[in-house]
């Protein structure tokens, strides 16, 4: 794992623990063995970080699964079922605090902290368009 994964793997921990204005990058950096200015060499912000670790954890749980269900050769009714069943089993086995994470992620970058918006690459992640 790199370096830069290494970093966004432990901010999501860490979100994943308590609200995104609570996470400061020393503790990201600690919990990534790095220091804090690799973290910055990274990302040029805590905002930016958490976006990533956001677009991170949603291409992992949906996105790339959601992928492998479109593109799959399978009929429209069994595609229906499995991105069904995709839906239930992220529900059910995913760890509440992990949801938590991405629900109060998204509504504190959503909400603009620091002056700012959701980011682009978690707009696209969503499956947002840049008109959205």
């Amino acid at each position: 794992m790199s370096t830069r994964e290494r970093i966004i793997e432990a901010a999501a921990r860490l979100f994943s623990r308590k609200p995104y204005s609570k996470v400061s990058v020393e503790e990201v950096a600690r919990e990534a063995g790095v220091s804090k200015g690799a973290v910055f060499h990274y990302f040029k912000s805590k905002l930016e970080l958490a976006e990533q670790a956001l677009a991170s954890f949603l291409e992992r749980l949906v996105a790339a699964p959601l992928r492998a269900i479109l593109a799959s050769r399978a009929p429209f009714e069994e595609k229906v079922g499995r991105m069904l069943s995709l839906a239930i089993g992220v529900t059910l086995r995913s760890d509440v605090k992990a949801l938590l994470f991405l629900t109060s992620v998204y509504e504190e970058l959503g909400a603009g902290v620091g002056g700012s918006s959701l980011g682009g690459s978690t707009r696209s992640t969503l499956g947002f368009s840049p008109s959205s």
